[in-house]
């Protein structure tokens, strides 16, 4: 009989080979299924120790006898020598990674200002501390009674400071320490900055009610065989009615794996694995925002708070940007997330849409006459765009054309702002047209492109359409 001592708990299994070597494994639940019998031999067969002999059958010199199903305790020796071949094998396991692993895992956990073991505790601690405070209020004593209320005070005043939006007292720039008094201890976390008190309450109210929004305009104008993937699919996945895939196998399960993950401690998640899903819509953002993301800080922010891999500037973050080409921002009008007031806008959002789904809208530069038309048709669903006009020639380079038809070198210039984009059918729509100047800009080319609002620079998500020319004679 060989007896493992693992420390973990009182519970015991039993093993028994077809050579009829009996194994008690005592806290061995999880060890049970790694525990094979080879040619005689007993192996346990660990994913983190590889192969660990333990013993090589009842012919074992180790044993001080070969009946080995009657109990007879093995000398100190033969336990030593079993135990320093585990030893052996786990000291190739990378203890340093596993424990990154544990440390980043326990870094996501929700910040909440309090554990559920504190639930059972808080009334007795509540009682406590009112007897406690009684107590001193009869004391005898002048400066107990003042520590005591002095202590009541200044408790009821930080209570209210906590409650309250942090803002300064007169010339007293209070904000700012009170900012610094309410920052998680934990650190941010992905999309937001998991403020305590009631920046966090706010940032909260403001994180629901952007993802019921995205979920009301998912279910109303998104075909509904396509999958979503997002780290938050509560609201999206019970608003939209659609297949939500959760980027962290909470909800769903991940690819490789075969159940889902704990909600306080989801752990990290392999997001270019992710990614070859094919989701046909991905939810970036939780919150609203007037700047668009970009697949930096998108493919950043996930390296930071999700994926498996550390490495922001190098191969890592060349993968997930990769991966992500699949994609395109697409700004969309998100309808109120509340019944009551259900036909007025929430707001604009930003969603990843699979470009498999061949749903950009397309422009069309067309003369007519002594002007320039530009029409577009779309296909897709509802969203927002910004019409980009410019001009270019070898000499000048190019020149933004503004709403009025001015020349700017200003890249930042647009002719239209926030176009409200339909389904056209087989019959464009016109977005604009614009008078040529005299001489009709002759021997250049127009340009016209539509960018996503809110877009800053040059990026992979910057453009909502492809780019239509038209070479003016």
């Amino acid at each position: 009989l060989l007896v493992l001592l693992l420390p973990l708990s009182s519970r015991s299994e039993t093993f028994v080979a077809d050579n009829g070597l009996t194994v008690n494994v005592h806290a061995g639940a999880a060890l049970e299924d790694y525990l094979v019998e080879d040619g005689g031999k007993l192996v346990l067969r660990h994913p983190a120790t590889g192969d660990v002999e333990l013993f090589r059958g009842p012919d074992d010199p180790r044993f001080t006898r070969p009946d080995v199903n009657e109990f007879r305790p093995l000398p100190v020796e033969a336990v030593e020598a079993a135990f320093s071949e585990l030893d052996a094998a786990l000291d190739q396991v990378d203890v340093e990674a596993a424990f990154s692993e544990l440390e980043a895992a326990t870094r996501e956990a929700e910040s909440l200002p309090f554990n559920e073991s504190m639930v059972p505790v808080l009334p007795l601690l509540l009682i406590a501390v009112q007897e406690g405070l009684i107590n001193a209020l009869n004391s005898s004593r002048t400066w107990v009674r003042q520590l005591a209320w002095s202590s009541f005070f200044l408790t009821g005043l930080l209570t209210i400071l906590a409650s309250r939006a942090p803002q300064n007292i007169g010339v007293i720039p209070f904000a700012q320490h009170q900012y610094t008094w309410l920052e998680s201890s934990q650190g941010t976390q992905l999309d937001s900055q998991g403020w305590l008190g009631r920046p966090g309450l706010v940032e909260e109210i403001e994180k629901t009610q952007y993802l019921r929004a995205t979920g009301l305009f998912l279910r109303e104008n998104v075909d509904a065989n396509v999958t979503v993937l997002t780290p938050w699919p509560g609201a999206v996945g019970y608003l939209s009615r659609l297949d939500v895939r959760d980027l962290r196998g909470r909800a769903t399960s991940l690819p490789g794996e075969d159940r889902l993950r704990s909600w306080r401690r989801p752990g990290r998640t392999d997001i270019v694995g992710a990614l070859k899903m094919s989701a046909g819509y991905i939810v970036p953002v939780c919150r609203p925002t007037n700047v668009s993301p970009t697949p930096v800080s998108l493919a950043t922010d996930w390296i930071l708070h999700l994926d498996t891999i550390h490495d922001t500037r190098g191969r890592r973050l060349t993968e997930i940007m990769v991966a992500l080409e699949a994609y395109e921002l697409v700004t969309v009008p998100l309808p109120s997330p509340s019944r009551i007031s259900s036909k007025h806008l929430h707001g604009k959002g930003y969603l990843l849409r699979h470009k498999d789904l061949a749903e950009s809208p397309k422009l069309r530069l067309e003369r007519v006459g002594e002007s320039v038309v530009v029409t577009c048709t779309h296909d897709g669903h509802i969203q927002l765009a910004d019409l980009r006009l410019s001009l270019f020639n070898q000499e000048e380079g190019t020149l933004t054309v503004s709403p009025t038809g001015g020349l700017s070198e200003d890249r930042s210039v647009l002719a239209r702002r926030e176009l409200f984009l339909t389904r056209t059918g087989v019959n464009p729509i016109e977005l604009m047209r614009l008078a040529l100047p005299e001489g009709g800009w002759s021997g250049r080319e127009l340009r016209a492109t539509l960018v996503n609002p809110g877009s800053q620079g040059q990026h992979l998500f910057t453009r909502a359409s492809a780019t239509a020319t038209l070479k003016l004679p």
